[in-house]
């Protein structure tokens, strides 16, 4: 089980987002379990979001390269 609470206003969609990231937090911790939602998974969170966000645009602009190295 996911729990996620807020002192603040979040919108729904974030609410979810959170009480979801617990809930895997706690299936990853071995199941059977609840976690509450915390500041350090926000974090890792935005982190995940960024790093998603910079390789779309870099694709957009055409400024990643691939290449292929067989062993």
């Amino acid at each position: 089980i996911g729990v996620a609470f807020s002192k603040t206003y979040i919108t729904p969609d974030e609410f979810i987002q959170y009480a979801d990231s617990a809930m895997y937090h706690a299936k990853k911790s071995g199941g059977c379990t609840y976690c509450f939602f915390t500041k350090s998974m926000q974090e890792d969170i935005q982190c995940h979001l960024n790093i998603v966000s910079d390789l779309r645009a870099a694709l957009k602009n055409s400024s990643v390269r691939l290449y292929y190295q067989p062993y």
